[in-house]
């Protein structure tokens, strides 16, 4: 499976740095580094969850064995509307399950033998979550008080016991 949010998107990100300000209770917050973090920390929090924190389209292409009996999970939720299904450049009708984390059930089957052949599908994700804007007003912090010791890079922070936690209630991987 091959997943890419789609080209030329304009992206506002949930959090600004004056609602950081506050949050932090602190005017000493240097606005570049911020600007350097959240991005990042966002990108970090849906691929680690599933959560589309803001709302995109994404564009994401199945081979034949990423199904399990035919279904196809969507890589993000919440799914707000699918806008295509295509195998191998042509339309096809599809079923659709679940409400927050979708699958979908192709009517065509993806052929075998060629190697071009896969489920294409276009889908829009994302809304506003609270849970999700509390996290990454966590993790901001966390990475904003770290800087000096790993930065913007969000794979070498350790989050704190409760930002983590608060992430994992996020994730579809998890059952906490």
């Amino acid at each position: 499976m091959q997943v890419r949010e789609k080209s030329g998107q304009t992206l506002t990100e949930p959090i600004t740095y004056a609602q950081m300000k506050v949050y932090m209770g602190s005017d000493e917050i240097v606005e570049a580094v911020f600007n350097a973090i959240i991005t990042p920390a966002r990108i970090w929090l849906e691929k680690y969850t599933g959560c589309s924190v803001i709302s995109k389209i994404y564009e994401v292409e199945f081979e034949r064995d990423d199904g399990y009996e035919n279904w196809y999970e969507l890589p993000f939720y919440p799914v707000t509307s699918i806008t295509t299904v295509q195998i191998d450049s042509t339309d096809v009708d599809y079923y659709e399950k679940g409400q927050t984390i979708v699958e979908i059930y192709p009517q065509s089957a993806i052929s075998t033998g060629t190697s071009d052949n896969t489920l294409d599908v276009e889908f829009i994700a994302g809304a506003s979550n609270t849970l999700a804007v509390e996290a990454l007003y966590r993790m901001v912090s966390d990475l904003y008080n770290t800087r000096t010791t790993g930065g913007g890079d969000v794979s070498t922070v350790s989050f704190q016991w409760d930002t983590m936690s608060l992430i994992n209630q996020l994730s579809k991987n998890t059952n906490i």
